[in-house]
């Protein structure tokens, strides 16, 4: 072989090699990074072209993705929009691909992304099925802890009492295991809308929930702080109990006012605002049922203020308690006393 042949030879095996080299770097190393980025239109496409799981609230999907005579194939629907529209949210092409959405208001169709896309892992098997039978792969179904029942009647009697452009929120839980049997904040919206195809609509929408006064895109029911009021007094009486301070049945302090320590006048002064509260000590199940102010008042002071807080956090406070739905806010105690 003469000199310029294969001089020839040794480049084109080298261009070959260098070719190889960068077909595998882009296709192993860069293809999770180049799929993720939200300038890859065709993985856009293709993510949203797919069927997604359900969202199922007992054996009803609230989310499903139904056939469409358009590019894109399957249209993501909400059955009962206005009930579950903070719970759900919304899927749609600006949010298609995973990971697009993390500075904007994530909800399920975001946070349980990858098992209702079917790229979650506990779904390979069914993803390998799918391939060898020559099947259109699916995402996988999510199930929430939510009762249609309780949501629907949640739902209904906040709009009953507030209006539909009222604001407020209702959530109830199971006590014994956490869940969340209900969770429902007005004023709503629907995410139909939002899922549109049409993504002019979509965006012209967007901008008319941004713009409304009424903030309807914000979930109160977890994105709003307010006093606790009352309702602390839970904490306290739990506190006084699981430090040996009280029983149940126990007579605790009572009376028709208290002064807080290092306070003078009106302004440290607790009174029971007209509640039957006697006038030394008082049965508990007495304090609990006529909301005493006087006796949460002084039971606080006994237990201190560290077992306070220790309590409260063992309720929640100081911490995030949901990971399908952010942001959140976070109910908060004083972490430091003075």
């Amino acid at each position: 072989m003469n000199k310029p042949i294969r001089t020839l030879s040794v480049f084109c095996l080298l261009m070959f090699l260098a070719l190889m080299a960068n077909v595998t770097y882009l296709q192993y190393w860069r293809a999770d990074s180049l799929n993720d980025d939200g300038r890859n239109r065709r993985a856009v496409d293709a993510a949203f072209s797919q069927p997604r799981g359900a969202i199922l609230v007992g054996r009803e999907p609230i989310a499903s993705s139904e056939p469409s005579d358009d590019r894109y194939e399957y249209q993501r629907t909400y059955s009962q929009p206005l009930a579950y529209a903070h719970v759900t949210g919304w899927y749609n092409y600006f949010n298609a691909q995973s990971g697009a959405c993390s500075s904007c208001q994530r909800r399920v169709e975001q946070t349980q992304d990858d098992l209702l896309s079917g790229e979650d892992d506990r779904l390979f098997v069914t993803r390998l099925v799918d391939l060898l039978s020559n099947e259109e792969s699916a995402g996988g179904n999510v199930a929430l802890t939510l009762d249609p029942d309780a949501q629907r009647a949640a739902f209904d009697g906040l709009r009953e009492v507030l209006g539909p452009d009222g604001e407020g929120a209702v959530v109830a839980l199971e006590p014994r295991t956490g869940k969340v049997l209900a969770m429902v904040s007005l004023p709503t919206f629907d995410p139909n809308r939002l899922a549109s195809h049409d993504l002019s609509e979509v965006t012209a929408a967007g901008d008319e929930l941004e713009d409304d006064p009424g903030q309807p895109l914000l979930n109160r029911a977890i994105q709003t702080t307010l006093p606790p009021g009352s309702t602390f007094k839970v904490v306290t009486a739990a506190a006084a109990i699981e430090n040996g301070l009280y029983e149940a049945g126990d007579d605790v302090p009572g009376g028709p006012s208290f002064q807080l320590p290092q306070t003078t006048g009106d302004t440290g002064l607790i009174d029971n605002e007209g509640r039957d509260c006697g006038a030394d000590r008082i049965p508990f199940a007495q304090s609990m049922e006529n909301s005493c102010n006087t006796t949460f008042a002084r039971m606080a002071i006994e237990v201190g203020a560290d077992r306070m807080r220790d309590q409260a956090e063992a309720f929640g406070f100081n911490q995030q308690y949901f990971e399908d739905l952010l942001p959140q806010a976070t109910a908060r105690f004083p972490e430091e006393m003075n």
